[in-house]
C-alpha cells in the first residue's frame, strides 16, 4: 500500500485570485462523515489507495470556505449542493495551520553509504486560522530528504 509522502498535496486553496496546492485536508469529522455517507449511497468509493478525494478551498473576506469536492479521479465534481445543501461551507472548525505550496525544488544526493536520496526544498505560505478566520499568512520554507525508489546502488 502506498503512503503519502511529506510533499503530498490533498487539494487546493485560492488566496487573492491565486491557486495553491495544500498539504492537508482542513475538513472536520462531521463534514468528512457526510462525504463518506454520500459516497456510500451514490457511488464514488474506491478501494484504490492512490485515488483520493480533492477538496478545493477559498479565502473570502478573511474566512475559509470549502467550495468544491471532487471524488475519485474527477469523475464526480462539485458535490457541495448534494452533500451540504449550499454552494460553499464556512470552515468554522478550522483552528490548525494550513501549508500552501508556492514552489518546490528537488535535488539528487548521494550519501556516504551509497544510498540515493532526494533533497526537497519547498517555499510555502503558512496560513494561521482561528475558528475559520484567517489570522495571518507567513512565508516559510520546508526542507527534507527522502529515499529514492532505487535506494541502493549496486556494489
Amino acid at each position: 500500500m502506498s503512503m503519502p509522502k511529506e510533499d503530498t498535496t490533498f487539494g487546493d486553496i485560492e488566496i487573492d485570485d491565486e491557486i495553491y496546492k495544500i498539504f492537508s485536508r482542513p475538513i472536520d469529522d462531521a463534514s468528512t462523515s457526510k462525504v463518506a455517507q454520500y459516497k456510500n449511497e451514490y457511488g464514488g468509493h474506491s478501494s484504490a489507495t492512490w485515488i483520493t478525494d480533492n477538496y478545493s478551498w477559498i479565502i473570502k473576506d478573511d474566512k475559509l470556505y470549502l467550495r468544491e469536492i471532487t471524488i475519485g479521479r474527477g469523475s464526480i465534481r462539485n458535490l457541495m449542493e448534494n452533500i451540504f445543501e449550499q454552494e460553499e461551507l464556512f470552515a468554522s472548525w478550522q483552528n490548525k495551520d494550513v501549508e500552501a505550496l508556492v514552489s518546490k525544488e528537488e535535488f539528487d544526493l548521494e550519501t556516504d553509504h551509497k544510498r540515493r536520496m532526494k533533497l526537497v526544498k519547498m517555499k510555502i505560505k503558512l496560513l494561521k486560522f482561528k475558528d475559520g478566520i484567517l489570522l495571518s499568512i507567513e512565508d516559510a520554507t520546508k526542507e527534507f530528504t527522502m529515499k529514492k525508489l532505487k535506494d541502493y546502488v549496486e556494489r
